[in-house]
């Protein structure tokens, strides 16, 4: 079982979404884990994933506390579509992991104020919850 500390801030650490990693992990008494995904999600099962680091979590008392894809997704080459989806497909599965924070890598168009990049990442985040 998890210990916490008296503030309520839980421990944790930044690794892949895989349960073999995370289970390999949990004996070091993290408290909670960020996935990190790279630049992409599409060659996940996102479900599949989140059920069996759920498995591995067991009744531990560890949380999965965010999710991230760490590419540009404010440009417009393929790689950067591809973090755009998965910043969008982690969105909408991140409740599979039993998670209320998404995170992407904080990136602006090049030769673009990086305010302005700022406001289309928010663009990307409403619309999603908007569908929701």
């Amino acid at each position: 079982m998890a210990k916490f500390t008296n503030e309520g801030i839980r421990i944790g650490t930044l690794t892949s979404p895989s349960a073999a990693r995370i289970k390999a992990l949990l004996p070091l008494g993290f408290e909670s884990f960020q996935l990190h995904c790279g630049e992409s999600v599409l060659a996940l099962d996102l479900e599949k994933t989140a059920l069996e680091i759920k498995e591995t979590l067991g009744d531990s008392g560890v949380t999965i506390s965010a999710l991230g894809v760490y590419g540009n997704p404010l440009e417009g080459g393929p790689k950067d579509l591809e973090t755009l989806k998965s910043f969008e497909l982690l969105i909408d599965n991140a409740r599979h992991f039993g998670c209320g924070l998404v995170l992407a890598e904080g990136a602006a168009a090049p030769k673009k104020e990086e305010a302005k990049g700022g406001d289309k990442a928010k663009k990307v985040v409403l619309v999603n919850f908007a569908k929701g």
